[in-house]
């Protein structure tokens, strides 16, 4: 994705925000006929390498390379919604626009993973594909970080973000 340019232009037209709702499933808190009811999460992690044969160093670099691209795709967008903030430090790209919400894209290096937290879509994991040289979802392979990116920023903001290769 090296030499992504991009142009960003706020569209005319009216946008719904969304808003995304999760809910947690309820559970019996205890084993009596009361039936009272607690929320559980259930959570998982992964710690294994999940891209054979990619050292960490060759993940650093590639994971580098897509989040810089993607914070100068971004460029643009600070001019255009005054509450904006776009930040890369240390491996962790946020992108806070204001009211719109934040989207956080940070390297996780023992899995060779880039992890997302979205005020649309949540929490989701992307692996490098080596073939197609992209970013993939772990969970739904055909969702790509960069093209899930930028239709989110669309559907909330209006904006428009391109990306040329």
């Amino acid at each position: 994705m090296a030499g992504v340019r991009s142009i960003v232009r706020l569209a005319h037209r009216h946008v719904a925000r969304a808003s995304a709702h999760a809910l947690p499933q309820l559970k019996p808190a205890m084993k009596s006929s009361s039936r009272a009811l607690v929320a559980s999460r259930t959570m998982a992690f992964s710690t294994e390498t999940v891209v054979p044969g990619m050292t960490e160093s060759e993940f650093m670099k590639l994971s580098d390379v897509v989040l810089n691209d993607i914070l100068e795709m971004m460029d643009g967008i600070e001019a255009i919604l005054p509450d904006a903030d776009i930040t890369l430090s240390q491996g962790v790209l946020t992108i806070n626009l204001g009211e719109d919400g934040t989207w956080v894209l940070n390297k996780q290096g023992p899995n060779r993973q880039i992890w997302w937290s979205s005020p649309v879509s949540g929490p989701k994991r992307f692996e490098y594909d080596s073939r197609l040289k992209k970013w993939f979802n772990t969970r739904e392979k055909q969702q790509e970080l960069v093209e899930l990116l930028t239709e989110e920023v669309e559907d909330i903001t209006g904006i428009i973000v391109y990306t040329e290769n």
